[in-house]
């Protein structure tokens, strides 16, 4: 993401002047760990963007479905990021009709988000005991140690397989080659789970356009806003807590944080929480008033400092 000299010198002064730590966990996980959830096999992140979809599924057990593209890399494959695959609605319908044709003997049915084609859910019946990798922390790595790991990881690594010999010769992905587009060679299972009764945590006022927190508004009942473009509409709630999970509004975050620093220093923010999410670990970087006038703190290239 490009950033603007003030801002990439903002972001750098944060990074300094604030305690930083790299932490063995994921986004994901640090959100539904707060919300007061417990862990199944997997965090149930499927379900709990299924249900901020407002879909109704016709088993408990979900997993999230990826599309993804298979890339090739020596004799290992890795998938292609770091963007998500994007699909028009008429390609992902199609590719879905022949996936489900195909699994429907084996209690398999795959769904589609009505909000984004390229979210895919997969409905099993009979919950697996496997543990899975979220596609973020795999995108890009060699993903022989990232498949399904389990007593039935067997016949679900058998099933991506499977997956990826359907879609291999299918004329939706030839046309996408012939556009210059990334053909769909198979898709990533994880963050599967049955959706929680109950969450016991509490939820700060959230941010977000990200569906898993989303879901964790909804099985809360609690408020969820667009992240909106102006962090000075953000500072207008009187919350004594506030989550900003930015997907798509990521760089309103990014060029926000002029105007959070400002707030630090000013008092109108009495903690500014940074977790920035690198492969399976999150640099959580807490910064407070007095730390923004740590003037003798120097400043290093943000990419220095995120890689550890």
């Amino acid at each position: 993401m490009a950033m603007s000299p003030a801002v990439t010198a903002t972001f750098e002064r944060l990074l300094a002047v604030g305690r930083r730590e790299f932490l063995a966990t994921t986004i994901d996980e640090m959100l539904c760990s707060s919300a007061g959830l417990a862990r199944q096999r997997d965090w149930p992140l499927a379900s709990l963007a299924a249900l901020a979809d407002g879909l109704s599924l016709s088993t408990e057990y979900v997993l999230f479905a990826q599309p993804v593209h298979l890339q090739l890399q020596r004799d290992t494959f890795s998938i292609a990021g770091p963007e998500g695959l994007p699909l028009q609605k008429t390609e992902a319908d199609a590719l879905l009709a022949l996936l489900n044709q195909h699994f429907a003997e084996q209690g398999l049915m795959f769904v589609q988000s009505p909000y984004c084609a390229h979210r895919w859910y997969l409905q099993v019946q009979t919950q697996p005991n496997i543990q899975t990798t979220p596609v973020d922390v795999a995108m890009g790595r060699d993903i022989r140690n990232l498949m399904p790991q389990g007593r039935d990881a067997a016949f679900w690594n058998a099933f991506l397989n499977e997956v990826q010999m359907l879609l291999f010769e299918h004329p939706l992905n030839q046309a996408r080659e012939a556009r210059g587009e990334l053909p769909v060679s198979g898709v990533w299972v994880y963050g599967g789970g049955v959706l929680p009764s109950e969450a016991t945590g509490v939820l700060p006022l959230l941010f977000t356009e990200d569906p898993v927190v989303r879901g964790l508004a909804v099985l809360h009942v609690g408020e969820c806003h667009e992240v909106p473009q102006e962090m000075h509409e953000v500072l207008r709630y009187e919350a004594k807590h506030a989550w900003l999970a930015p997907v798509e509004s990521a760089a309103a975050v990014v060029n926000g944080l002029p105007t959070l620093w400002q707030a630090l220093r000013r008092g109108g923010v009495s903690q500014l929480e940074l977790n920035i999410a690198i492969g399976d670990r999150v640099l959580q970087c807490r910064v407070g008033k007095w730390d923004t006038y740590q003037f003798w703190r120097k400043s290093r290239p943000w990419t220095e400092v995120l890689g550890g």
